[in-house]
């Protein structure tokens, strides 16, 4: 049939059946070029592949660090040369045929691969350096970097890694050590050396200054050794003590500028805090020509007292007698000596008081009790007033004893979570009572500070104690001022008054049981308190001038 003998809807049909064939064969040619690509594809992974494989396995042989593969059980898979010649063998396959324990036959120490396998099972992958045999039996130092490899199920494998050797490294490490030792050593030996001339330096001044010869030192040596020196060190003039020169451990000392001292007197620094003590050391100096190592006390620009080990010679500089003196601040080291002893007082003194105190105290009970009934017969009512009185010294002495018996270091105490801040404003308002009874003013400043384990009955009365002594110490219309705060770790309690400060000689006895200045007082007062610190892990530190003091009470924060 022609097409103009079609109807309209046999053309349609016909048109549809076209377009559906076109389809067809679009969807064909597109699966027939899909699968062409897909061989080209196929082929070029493969060449890849096979391009991958060759560069690793070209890595692998000429590699200058050691690749292996070996089994948990300690035989060698598949290492490369570079490997092998780490040990000392001539190829990969003599290595792989010769070690059959890599535990035993390579490691220095069998452990070191048992820590290193149970680190893969945990991990998957360990690093470490390790001590080995070659295989001529010398010992090499190795690094490996090892990993382990499963199957699908989880199975493991075998370990693969790297090796390098760092035998030369550890030589180098070990000179370098040697080298330091030997540095250290010879530095020794320098320094004795330095010291030995100083000393001879001494006794050359010496021996000049008798001859009558004047004492000449370049001023580029003079001036290099002089403010080198660790030690503060001063030339005063003998006649007037004008201040002539000072060196740099001087001024930092001090805390002087230089130019507020050079062209002063000692008098006007107020350095010597006793001038009959320094007028006493230029008579010694004067009359023997040298003095060494004279402990005395001194004072810094802050107020500060310190002491020091004070030697000095008589030098003649252009013309002028002169002293030369030196400093050795032994401060902290007299203060490291004095807490020693003190803690060995306390010790002494609470073994004593926990062996008699008890029984002491039976005895006065029975008096007591004795007195009590005597004091009400009839026959002895004229002396009512004489046996009130001695049974109020017998409750005196009982008070002495139980603060002697807290002196004890094997006290049981009552340590619980708690907060120095809540213990002192659980006391403040009876602290405030007793400064108000004297006209002072209390303040109070907490920071945030946290808890410790505290026998809060014990922390109360030293609290107590350290308040009291500062109310004690001052005049009334002063402040006493309380503080808490961290300072380098430690959880910190201070007290500080406005009074006249301490004295160093007083300060040298401070907590040593029955030692007191006041007239009523007993001594123990502030040896409870070095007590309680001590059972507390804590120290106390004081720090007094003309214008007050301040106790520290520092507690090591438990970890």
């Amino acid at each position: 049939m022609r097409d103009e003998d079609k109807t309209k809807e046999q053309l349609i049909s016909e048109l549809n059946q076209l377009r559906r064939q076109v389809k067809e064969l679009n969807i064909r040619e597109k699966l027939r070029q899909k699968a062409h690509n897909s061989v080209q594809e196929t082929n070029r992974q493969k060449k890849v592949t096979a391009t991958a494989t060759e560069r690793y396995r070209d890595i692998f042989e000429n590699s200058i660090v050691g690749i292996f593969q070996t089994t948990p059980e300690g035989q060698c898979i598949t290492i490369n040369n570079a490997c092998a010649k780490i040990f000392g063998y001539s190829s990969a396959e003599e290595m792989i045929s010769s070690v059959q324990n890599i535990g035993k036959q390579l490691y220095a120490n069998n452990d070191e691969r048992i820590r290193c396998i149970n680190k893969l099972l945990e991990s998957g992958s360990c690093a470490f350096e390790i001590p080995a045999y070659r295989k001529d039996g010398s010992k090499i130092w190795v690094y490996y970097n090892v990993r382990l490899v499963r199957d699908d199920k989880g199975k493991v494998l075998y370990f693969e890694g790297m090796i390098v050797d760092i035998t030369r490294r550890k030589q180098v490490e070990e000179e370098l050590k040697q080298y330091r030792r030997s540095l250290e050593e010879m530095v020794k030996r320098r320094t004795d050396k330095l010291l030995k001339a100083n000393r001879r330096l001494r006794r050359e001044i010496l021996e000049r200054r008798k001859a009558e010869k004047a004492l000449r030192l370049s001023e580029e040596w003079f001036a290099k050794v002089f403010h080198a020196t660790p030690n503060p060190m001063a030339v005063t003039s003998l006649k007037d003590g004008t201040i002539i020169d000072v060196n740099n451990a001087f001024v930092m000392l001090h805390e002087y500028r230089r130019e507020e001292i050079i062209g002063k007197k000692m008098y006007d620094l107020y350095v010597w805090v006793d001038h009959e003590e320094r007028d006493s050391i230029l008579n010694l100096i004067k009359e023997k020509g040298a003095l060494y190592n004279q402990e005395v006390t001194f004072r810094k620009k802050s107020g500060e007292l310190r002491t020091a080990l004070y030697s000095a010679d008589i030098i003649n500089m252009n013309g002028i007698e002169c002293v030369f003196g030196m400093m050795n601040d032994i401060t902290e080291r007299k203060k490291f000596m004095i807490e020693m002893a003190r803690l060995e007082r306390l010790k002494l003194i609470g073994e004593i008081a926990a062996g008699i105190g008890h029984e002491i105290r039976n005895p006065m009970t029975t008096v007591r009790g004795f007195l009590q009934i005597l004091r009400t017969k009839p026959e002895c009512v004229n002396y009512y007033d004489y046996y009130t009185l001695m049974i109020e010294e017998l409750d005196r002495m009982n008070s002495i004893i139980s603060e002697f018996l807290s002196l004890a270091q094997n006290r049981i105490l009552e340590k619980k979570q708690n907060n120095i801040n809540s213990i002192m404003e659980a006391i403040l308002p009876l602290i405030q009572s007793d400064a108000t009874n004297n006209d002072i003013t209390v303040v109070f400043s907490p920071e945030t500070v946290p808890d410790m384990l505290l026998d809060e009955k014990e922390i109360r009365q030293l609290i107590l104690n350290l308040v009291r002594n500062g109310l004690e110490a001052m005049q009334p219309g002063g402040t006493l001022t309380l503080r808490t705060f961290k300072e380098n770790g430690d959880i910190v309690f201070s007290v500080k008054d406005q009074g006249k400060g301490i004295e160093p000689k007083v300060l040298e006895k401070i907590g040593t049981p029955f030692f007191t200045t006041k007239d009523n007082g007993t001594g123990l007062g502030l040896a409870l308190c070095y007590s309680i610190a001590t059972r507390h892990n804590a120290k106390i530190e004081i720090d007094t001038n003309d214008r007050g003091t301040t106790f520290f009470v520092k507690f090591k924060q438990e970890t």
